[in-house]
């Protein structure tokens, strides 16, 4: 194996090169279609070694050079090369790099400033939650699940607990409390209807961390709880995810949704009576429960 640092513009390139053996999945393919041929681009799983080099690279780097994020989530690039032994004559055969969905610009209007003024009058307790989902889905679009998991946690914490971080009293604090119990419930039929995948995923981690082995608002519940506590203490539990991150995409996902409900249910009824307010929460959940089956 070869590193090499390049400096290009501002910034540094790191280059690792490696040979391929004969039986490796980074070993080049190609697809016929007619008179034609291209590449397939393995998977990044078939590259991951590298990956995981690059994250120890960045966290012995952080500590010892002062490395604040290595890029590559942002600009890998996978190339292929022919050459002698021992990495000379090097010629590229060819090259790809990962895409990255980069998100749109927002460009807010004047009536958007004005609903966004009208909102913060109306609702001046909102501004700390909305602010841990802004910042929750700002790790959650750099794929930093981690970080993103556990601030959407926060702004669950902030609503819903009592001041409590006991696990049984968190969890009695946040199901007793309607508006995140229909929350959590709109979450998990737009998971059903949806996404089968993720909501499969989220089902079978919640029947496995109960001891009932049933999926209830009390046992998501204690699973959301569970994930928090392995991401935000140093314990072991939370190894798997230090340099893995996309084994927490579902939950994340998940709770991102359940977040995004609390956030916007309150603007959906804050014109309403107190009284109707109630009522009609009261009434989706009974229809929810219902239709889910869920107690």
């Amino acid at each position: 194996m070869k590193f090499l640092c390049l400096l290009i513009k501002d910034r540094i390139k790191i280059s690792v090169i490696k040979p391929v053996p004969e039986n490796s999945p980074l070993q080049i393919h190609y697809k016929i279609s007619g008179e034609e041929s291209r590449p397939i681009i393995p998977n990044e799983s078939a590259f991951k070694e590298y990956i995981e080099l690059l994250q120890h690279i960045e966290a012995i780097g952080g500590y010892n050079y002062g490395i604040s994020k290595i890029l590559y989530n942002e600009t890998l690039e996978i190339s292929w090369y022919s050459g002698e032994s021992v990495f000379q004559n090097l010629h590229p055969i060819i090259s790809a790099s990962k895409r990255v969905n980069q998100s749109k610009k927002k460009i807010i209007s004047q009536s958007n400033l004005s609903s966004i003024l009208l909102l913060n009058k109306i609702l001046p307790d909102s501004i700390i939650p909305y602010n841990y989902f802004r910042e929750a889905n700002g790790y959650m679009q750099s794929e930093s699940y981690r970080q993103a998991y556990i601030h959407f946690y926060m702004l669950l914490e902030f609503c819903f607990s009592k001041g409590a971080t006991d696990k049984n009293k968190q969890v009695a604090d946040f199901t007793s409390n309607s508006d995140f119990v229909l929350a959590l419930l709109q979450t998990v039929r737009l998971f059903k209807d949806q996404n089968s995948t993720h909501y499969e995923h989220v089902y079978s981690k919640v029947i496995e961390n109960d001891k009932n082995r049933v999926f209830n608002v009390k046992s998501i519940t204690r699973l959301l709880f569970d994930y928090r506590g392995k991401l935000a203490h140093g314990i072991k539990r939370s190894m798997p995810y230090v340099f893995n991150e996309a084994l927490l995409k579902p939950i994340t996902l998940f709770i991102s949704s359940i977040c995004f409900f609390v956030c916007g249910n309150m603007q959906v009824y804050c014109m309403s009576s107190k009284q109707f307010r109630e009522e009609r929460i009261l009434q989706l959940i009974s229809e929810l429960k219902a239709s889910l089956k869920i107690d």
